[in-house]
């Protein structure tokens, strides 16, 4: 409409509305995805983890910018697992948020892959302040948010924790949350365990 006066100007609002269009398409999957996991709709395939992985970080690498976030991956290759690839999608994607939101500015977020014999896992390490022990449970019950966020500037809705823990139980599979490896480090290791084969639950 001609109201920005500068080039420069006008890529910075672009680069905004592209940012908050994404987040809020994203809202809006969580969502979507915590009342279809309730109703057991989920649809596994034989997926390649890498490659859908590494198409989720991409997708949500624009959102990061603003944090001067750095994400990394350390996907083991060849893994081919069954997951209904858009809960895949939502699983990381909300892990993803929690770490850029709630991580310092200028962080690494890695993401990494491993397999067992009859199971994978999906890690996303964050640098932020951690998560405490007597909350590590609480953090994935519907619409709770931490004590120490609760009155922050960090909006969120307290549903991202939950749509993770719904689908990954609905695959069989489970999450947790551990502490930054080494003692002298900090950040929260976010850990879904999943297996190769799936079999959903009943109900």
């Amino acid at each position: 409409m001609g109201k920005v006066p500068t080039e420069e100007r006008k890529e910075r609002s672009l680069r905004i509305i592209d940012q908050e269009a994404r987040r809020l398409s994203f809202l809006v999957d969580s969502i979507l995805s915590f009342t279809r996991s309730q109703r057991g709709q989920l649809s596994p395939v034989r997926t390649d983890v890498a490659t859908e992985i590494d198409e989720i970080v991409s997708g949500f690498e624009p959102l990061t910018q603003p944090h001067d976030v750095r994400l990394t991956t350390r996907l083991e290759p060849g893994l081919v697992a069954d997951v209904d690839r858009g809960a895949l999608r939502q699983v990381l994607l909300n892990l993803l948020d929690n770490a850029v939101r709630y991580g310092p500015p200028g962080q690494a977020v890695t993401i990494s892959t491993t397999s067992a014999e009859d199971s994978w896992t999906l890690e996303v390490a964050d640098e932020g302040p951690g998560i405490p022990v007597d909350e590590s449970e609480r953090i994935f019950a519907p619409y709770y948010r931490l004590k120490r966020d609760a009155g922050g500037a960090v909006g969120g809705t307290g549903i991202g924790l939950a749509v993770v823990r719904r689908l990954v139980e609905e695959h069989g599979g489970r999450v947790h949350v551990a502490p930054a490896n080494g003692p002298d480090t900090v950040g929260a290791r976010f850990i879904v365990t999943l297996p190769i084969e799936t079999a959903l639950r009943n109900g």
